[in-house]
């Protein structure tokens, strides 16, 4: 497990540490020198400065668990930059980067964020300097042995000068658009591609959802507030604290009724920690006209202020989230050993959207996921999602031991991650994805795919890839315009019937690791013959069979 521990610096004054261990959050001005242990995510918080003295060493540890908390990016062992990451390097006195074992995370400048990195060796993360939305700048540092080099978000500010990417799987991923080429870098032995470039257009998110001022009163729940019995809320409903909703108690909020959270950090990590705890029963009901509101109370809001709605051990057939409109939270909307329908639900500006574990029979249906940082994760839980617009997120589905059907959904413009199913059964029908960095991938034991009739369309990476699973079928489906593979096997049975596959930057289809691939009536719209489409065991250094 991931240990929760935090080192929050209290003094106001700036500290230099040596031989130190780290982990949670840097609150004020820091420098490192010598030998430094990070061993578990680290946030540098916005306004706050992290030094790296020349000649430090920094280890990461090894992550114990697949545990990704909201505000963190990777499964990995991470340094995310809020503030400002200055790494002092000098050509005499580099600065290493290194995991304590096999690999980390990499450091992950963050929207608003800033990063000076100079004369540094950066080795075996998973991706070595991430950009999402903030500033940073590479002057003599070396990556190497990493699975991405860079990965580049949009509206990141990059330059770099005397940059070595060595041994990566893919050198550079640019979501950017109309993404300059990237000078100073140079890229050596790549094994999937050296740099991969945003081509298409960028989603235009829509317009936020206008906010109509409440009908009726407004009330401020101060501290802990506990709802006795069923209740009812209209009008504005202020929380500074933690609202509880005890069992054999409902809650019911009307339509166009806000429900707003005051910006509460007991524990100065930067979130927010405005919550109702739900283990009755909840009623959302707000309507199309007047859908009901929940937000931060903060004069300039941002992402994280609150924290969520939270549904834990409630088997209420009758719990349901309907017309709302969730924003500005850290996990808004969460279930947890609990039934759930979420209907006509508008996510956005949230660190994680939705959340979901161990929960049965949960639905998500008609719902909008607009501009959030992860839209939907869970583990252990039967879910459908149907009918929903994804636009713009950063990472769309994260799903892990569940099993999912996403039937008619919209995903476009998807930033940094798609759809991702491990250990988990993914039935897909009738989607249509677009735009993103990568389309949809399934991975590990256990884990079966049925893709019936969806269109996947300009992958920046791979359109469709399975890794290590039991079983893939994909039949009618269009999959086209991928930046590196339409079709990406490895250690995995798949079988392709009756899709149209075109337009890729290296193969149709990859195979490796044994994979085994059987296609029937495929429609090829390709310039190239079939089998130059197909990477096997006939290819030097292919591995994997080919039936037709």
């Amino acid at each position: 497990m991931k240990k929760i521990t935090s080192v929050v610096a209290i003094a106001a004054a700036a500290i230099l540490l040596t031989a130190s261990a780290w982990a949670g959050v840097i609150a004020v001005d820091t420098t490192w020198k010598g030998e430094i242990y990070v061993d578990d995510d680290l946030r540098v918080l916005p306004g706050v400065t992290l030094t790296v003295a020349p000649g430090s060493r920094i280890k990461f540890a090894q992550a114990l668990s697949t545990k990704t908390e909201p505000a963190n990016w990777s499964p990995e062992t991470e340094l995310s930059v809020e503030g400002a990451l200055i790494v002092e390097g000098s050509e005499r006195e580099p600065v290493a980067l290194i995991p304590e074992e096999n690999s980390w995370g990499g450091i992950v400048v963050a929207p608003g964020g800033r990063a000076s990195i100079a004369y540094t060796r950066l080795e075996r993360a998973l991706e070595g300097v991430l950009v999402s939305g903030g500033e940073a700048e590479l002057h003599h540092a070396q990556f190497n042995n990493c699975d991405y080099g860079m990965v580049l978000g949009p509206d990141s500010i990059v330059t770099t000068t005397a940059v070595t990417i060595n041994h990566p799987k893919v050198g550079i991923v640019d979501m950017r658009e109309t993404p300059p080429y990237l000078p100073g870098v140079e890229i050596q032995l790549a094994e999937d591609a050296e740099r991969l470039y945003f081509k298409g257009e960028r989603a235009r998110l829509p317009e936020p959802p206008a906010l109509a001022e409440p009908a009726g009163g407004s009330r401020e729940l101060i501290g802990e507030y506990t709802v006795e019995g069923n209740e009812t809320w209209r009008g504005e409903v202020i929380i500074s604290g933690r609202v509880t909703v005890p069992p054999g108690s409902t809650l019911t909020i009307g339509e166009g009724t806000r429900v707003s959270f005051r910006k509460r950090d007991s524990n100065d990590d930067g979130l927010g920690e405005g919550e109702i705890l739900v283990t009755g029963g909840i009623r959302v009901l707000g309507t199309k006209a007047a859908p009901v509101i929940f937000k931060s109370a903060e004069d300039a809001p941002a992402p994280g202020d609150w924290d969520k709605l939270s549904i834990i051990s409630s088997m209420d057939e009758e719990n349901v989230v309907r017309n709302a409109i969730f924003m500005d939270g850290l996990q808004a909307l969460h279930a947890h050993f609990s039934m759930l329908a979420v209907d006509k639900v508008h996510f956005t500006n949230n660190i994680r959207a939705l959340q979901f574990q161990e929960s049965e029979r949960t639905t998500v249906r008609d719902s909008v996921f607009v501009g959030n940082k992860q839209a939907v994760r869970f583990r252990d839980s039967t879910v459908e999602i149907s009918g929903c617009l994804f636009e713009g997120n950063d990472y769309t589905l994260h799903a892990f031991r569940s099993e999912i059907i996403f039937d008619n959904n919209r995903v476009y413009d998807t930033r940094l991650g798609g759809i991702l199913a491990k250990e988990a059964i993914l039935s897909m029908k009738g989607n249509e994805i677009a735009g993103g960095r990568i389309g949809v991938r399934a991975r590990g034991e256990g884990a079966n795919l049925s893709i019936i009739d969806n269109s996947i369309l300009g992958s920046v990476e791979t359109g469709l890839s399975t890794s290590y699973i039991e079983s893939a079928t994909l039949t009618a489906n269009k999959i086209k315009g991928a930046g590196l593979d339409l079709v990406g096997v490895e250690g995995s049975p798949m079988t392709l019937e009756a899709n149209t596959l075109g337009d890729f930057g290296r193969h149709a289809i990859h195979l490796k690791a044994g994979a085994e691939i059987t296609l029937k009536d495929n429609v090829w719209d390709i310039k190239i013959p079939i089998d130059d489409a197909i990477f096997d065991e006939h290819d030097p250094g292919g591995s994997g069979r080919v039936f037709r």
